[in-house]
């Protein structure tokens, strides 16, 4: 019976060596920790970004009615972004572990005592 290969198994076949520049080369798995890896990167700075914004600005958008109601008395009575700012920062060294709302508060209490 012939031989339907156009080689015998004894016979050495050429492969192919992929080239170690090629992408196609590198194996499937790294390619995917690398990319996950970078992710969570990405993701953890994100976060931590988005924390300390919230930290540094004291007076930011609020998600409560109440807190949103408080802080725009607070401005108003102020009249100005960073006095209002500098309040709540005394306020929050003053009288640590408080609440947000209770630090609006304070602080709109303190100026309208001041102001009679």
């Amino acid at each position: 019976m012939p031989n339907s290969l156009p080689y015998s198994f004894s016979e050495s076949v050429p492969v192919e060596q992929p080239s170690l520049n090629h992408p196609a080369s590198a194996h499937p798995g790294h390619l995917l920790s690398l990319e996950i890896a970078a992710v969570i990167v990405f993701l953890i700075y994100r976060h931590q970004a988005k924390a300390n914004q919230k930290t540094r600005s004291g007076i930011g958008s609020v998600g409560r009615r109440k807190d949103a109601e408080l802080e725009a008395k607070l401005l108003n009575l102020c009249g100005d972004y960073p006095t209002a700012l500098r309040l709540l920062q005394n306020c929050r060294l003053r009288h640590p572990g408080q609440s947000r709302t209770w630090y609006f508060e304070k602080a709109i209490w303190d100026l309208e005592r001041d102001r009679h």
